[in-house]
């Protein structure tokens, strides 16, 4: 199971009891546990607390998914010009008025090049695009998930997909002697770990310098679950590959939540473009698109903070 475990074994001679008594830190809190086995050779398995764990880790992560979904502006608009069409039949006229503008402005502005250019300044303004001739030497280049799309077939690639390529190109650069892949499955049973893992072989990192991490489903467990990683292969540094738009918060995790590992910054994946033209100002899927994602990011950035994962 994740984090760390305390325990003691205690045998009575009389009874041939084996009493296993444990206490684990899991998701910052406390859970503790006595097992029993009989006879002096029968094992006592934890293999079913490590599957509750990961049933944990997936509710979790579908409940944070849906949640955040709430706020996204489409879902805001529906509600905002669902209310404005019932207070309008109940005779409300200028408050149901107000609700159903208010949506459609909103949707509106959420849309356009233009605001979801502002956004993602403010965003991404503290760590820019990184130049591979100014990064460090690192004991490891470290790519986070988020590049490759849900598919158990074959390799599919998003528009985060810069993360995993760059992370090539630093290697090939001799910036760091492996790359380490971290993401779980989310939705799929194919971890995304494997397919960037398989993207990386294809353009040219062997095999042997990729380290695999399959089971953190967001931001925060990756720091969980790299953290004996980074002991066991005594790494000390990495230089860090992930979305410009997703580095803040990226960067405040691991600091706040792994000591000892000096990280580097490497963003890619800007979102940060510029915008003088008319057409900037109308409403387009992209823009749509683009605003809801960094909307989600500064959600993810408040609830990490909230939950006292960011110091």
């Amino acid at each position: 199971p994740p984090h760390v475990w305390l325990g003691s074994i205690q045998e009575s001679p009389n009874s041939m009891t084996l009493q296993i008594s444990c206490i684990g830190l899991f998701q910052n809190e406390v859970l503790s546990y006595s097992l029993f086995g009989h006879g002096s050779k029968t094992p006592c398995r934890f293999g079913h607390l490590a599957n509750k764990f990961d049933r944990f880790n997936h509710m979790s992560f579908l409940l944070t998914r849906f949640l955040s979904a709430l706020l996204y502006p489409i879902f805001t608009t529906i509600v905002s010009v669902a209310l404005g069409v019932v207070l309008n039949w109940r005779k409300k006229r200028k408050l149901g008025g107000v609700f159903i503008v208010g949506g459609v402005a909103y949707l509106y502005f959420f849309s356009t090049t233009a605001f979801s250019t502002w956004l993602a300044v403010g965003i991404e303004k503290e760590y820019g695009y990184a130049e591979l001739s100014e990064s460090p030497q690192a004991d490891a280049i470290l790519v986070l998930g988020g590049g490759t799309l849900q598919n158990d077939i074959w390799i599919e690639l998003n528009d985060s997909s810069d993360r995993v390529f760059n992370a090539a190109r630093l290697f090939k650069a001799g910036k760091a002697p492996r790359v380490i892949v971290t993401s779980g499955g989310g939705f799929s049973d194919r971890p995304h770990s494997q397919a960037m893992s398989s993207f990386l072989e294809e353009l040219g990192v062997p095999r042997e310098n990729i380290i695999e991490e399959s089971q953190a489903e967001n931001t925060y467990q990756h720091t969980v679950y790299l953290k004996p990683i980074f002991e066991e292969r005594g790494i000390t540094s990495v230089i860090l590959v992930t979305s410009a738009w997703h580095m803040r918060r990226s960067m405040a995790v691991f600091e706040s939540n792994i000591d000892g590992i000096e990280i580097t910054p490497f963003a890619v994946d800007s979102l940060n473009g510029k915008y003088n033209t008319l057409l900037d100002y109308l409403p387009t899927a992209e823009g749509l698109y683009k605003s809801t994602k960094i909307l989600r990011e500064y959600i993810g950035f408040l609830v990490y903070d909230f939950r006292g994962w960011i110091d």
